[in-house]
């Protein structure tokens, strides 16, 4: 049973944080509603769960995480 990570604070404002719990992800990539990737960060032994998002549009975006065995996707409302 493996557990979801989660976003917060969503909606957010100027950040966002991603707790994954346990396992590690690869990757995380922040999408617009479009397909563009506006985010990227790929991780390795220390990772920084803090993502900077003030400098883009008001919207919905996808998060896509990315784990070695599946990818998770949630909204994220920025305000």
């Amino acid at each position: 049973n493996q557990t979801e990570p989660s976003i917060y604070p969503n909606p957010c404002k100027d950040h966002f944080r991603v707790n994954w719990n346990q396992t590690l992800p690869e990757s995380i990539a922040l999408y617009d509603l479009t397909g563009n990737q506006v985010l990227s960060r790929t991780f390795n032994s220390t990772p920084a769960n803090t993502f900077e998002v003030g400098g883009l549009k008001r919207g919905i975006y996808l998060v896509k995480i990315q784990y070695p065995d599946r990818q998770v996707v949630q909204k994220l409302l920025l305000n």
